[in-house]
C-alpha cells in the first residue's frame, strides 16, 4: 500500500486592534494625573495603550477595553495628543489613531512659593515684596493691584 501525504497551510488571522472611542476624550491643560479608558476591538491581554508615541503601562479590562495611566506632564499643553493601541506580541500591528483632545486651561491658577520678606513691622513705611512663584503657565498674564 502506497501512503501520500498533502501538505496543510495553516493561516492565523491576528485582529488588527481597533479604538472607537476613549475616555475622557477632552480634558484641560493641567490636568491633574488620570486614567484613560480606551474602547474598541481586538485587544487582548499584552496590549499596549501608545501615546503621543510612547507605550505606556496598560490594564486589561476584555478584548473591547484598556485603561492606561495619564500623566499631567502628558496633558501639559493645549493640542490633540495621539492615542493608538498596539499588538506587537501578536504581530497585530497599530490601531487607527485617536486623539486626546487637550483645551488650554481656561483659568490657571498660579501657585506662589515663597514671599520675600515673609513678614514685616507695621508702620515701618515702603515696602519691597518679592514673590517667588513655583508653578507657571504659558497663557497666564499676572497683573497685581496693592492698596
Amino acid at each position: 500500500m502506497e501512503r501520500s501525504s498533502t501538505a496543510l497551510r495553516f493561516f492565523s488571522q491576528v485582529d488588527m486592534p481597533n479604538v472607537a472611542s476613549i475616555s475622557p476624550g477632552v480634558v484641560s491643560a493641567g490636568t491633574d494625573d488620570f486614567t484613560l479608558t480606551v474602547n474598541g476591538s481586538g485587544f487582548i491581554a499584552q496590549s499596549q495603550v501608545v501615546i503621543n508615541g510612547t507605550p505606556r503601562d496598560t490594564s486589561f479590562v476584555s478584548s473591547t477595553e484598556l485603561t492606561t495611566h495619564v500623566s499631567a506632564a502628558d496633558v501639559l499643553l493645549s493640542g490633540p495628543v495621539p492615542v493608538t493601541v498596539l499588538n506587537a506580541v501578536t504581530g497585530g500591528g497599530t490601531s487607527n489613531e485617536f486623539s486626546l483632545t487637550v483645551l488650554p486651561s481656561p483659568n490657571p491658577v498660579p501657585v506662589i512659593d515663597t514671599l520675600s520678606p515673609s513678614f514685616i513691622i507695621a508702620n515701618t513705611g515702603d515696602l519691597t515684596l518679592t514673590i517667588h512663584r513655583c508653578k507657571l503657565y504659558e497663557q497666564l498674564h499676572n497683573s497685581f493691584g496693592w492698596n
